[in-house]
């Protein structure tokens, strides 16, 4: 249904990058730009309501409904983000939305079923751009703590106290439940980098960024909690609270040694599995068992379940 426009009007380069920052580039409009694309196959001249003149939409994330009547994406304009829905037998789309989007961790919306979504945004009466200052407020100070570990390259980290300030600006977002039109904000704001809801709808699975934010990779491999939240805000568990990346293994074959992969089991109503090395992430150690898969019930008090170690070789 979507194809990707290879030649760009002028008008749509303006929300290009100002800055790179935490190993990704940051548009003004908070989003990490993807790309164009419009609507193909009887939805040429889609208009957005709004100005009713936009055939062309840009737009990314294009996300189709449980029931498959509908889906949403989000539309790019100059100084914000857009969440819209589009009716298929209609073909007709209508923003949704009141506050705008904020994009620049991980995903920016997710259904909650056919008439539910959630998203997240930019924070209400938020603070004001953080300015630069005129000279450094002092040294930069690096520490190593006596353990020699390989490292990757990235471009882009952040450098300074200014870079902290201005991506804790850029990414802090406050989630909220949009359910037949009407908002209702999600618990704090955080900076969210990932967000998946629950197969029965009621929780959601929310991986948040903690300080101190790191200078050596990308903020995907920053300091996390991941928890289990419903969908008024309160915390129901904490799964997991992770540190940076920073001195794990990084070969072919290796493995972060805290928690990874966070997700809900599709065939249970709210039920999260995630994996943990056995082998101390290094792929070529000798080792019996690789990983172990545990999981975590949300209507039971206990704690986690191991449900299988993973052989491999």
């Amino acid at each position: 249904m979507f194809h990707r426009l290879f030649y760009v009007a002028l008008g749509g380069v303006t929300v290009l990058v100002v800055k790179g920052l935490a190993g990704g580039r940051k548009p003004v409009v908070k989003t990490v730009y993807k790309g164009i694309a419009r609507v193909n196959r009887g939805f040429e001249n889609l208009a957005l309501s709004g100005d009713g003149q936009t055939a062309y939409a840009i737009l990314q994330s294009p996300m189709g409904d449980p029931d498959e009547k509908k889906f949403a994406f989000t539309q790019i304009s100059r100084d914000r983000i857009d969440l819209y829905l589009v009716d298929l037998e209609s073909k007709t789309a209508k923003k949704i939305n009141i506050a705008a989007l904020n994009a620049v961790a991980g995903g920016a919306f997710w259904w909650a079923g056919n008439d539910r979504l959630v998203y997240k945004t930019v924070p209400a009466n938020y603070r004001k751009y953080p300015d630069a200052p005129a000279a450094p407020r002092g040294p930069i100070v690096q520490e190593n703590m006596g353990k020699a570990a390989a490292a990757r390259t990235y471009q882009d980290l952040i450098k300074s106290p200014y870079d902290e300030d201005l991506f804790d600006y850029m990414a802090t977002a406050q989630l909220v439940l949009n359910e037949g039109g009407m908002e209702k904000p999600i618990g704090k704001t955080a900076i969210y980098t990932g967000v998946r809801v629950s197969p029965d709808k009621n929780f959601l699975l929310v991986e948040t960024v903690n300080r101190p934010f790191s200078y050596l990779v990308p903020v995907f491999d920053f300091p996390e909690t991941v928890s289990v939240i419903d969908m008024n805000g309160k915390l129901v568990r904490t799964i997991a609270t992770n540190p940076s990346s920073e001195g794990q293994p990084i070969g072919f074959d290796d493995a972060v040694t805290y928690p990874r992969n966070f997700n809900w089991r599709d065939d249970e109503p709210g039920t999260v599995v995630y994996v943990q090395a056995l082998d101390k992430g290094l792929g070529r150690s000798k080792s019996d068992f690789r990983d172990a898969v545990y999981a975590v019930k949300m209507n039971d008090s206990s704690n986690r379940q191991m449900t299988k170690r993973v052989q491999i070789g």
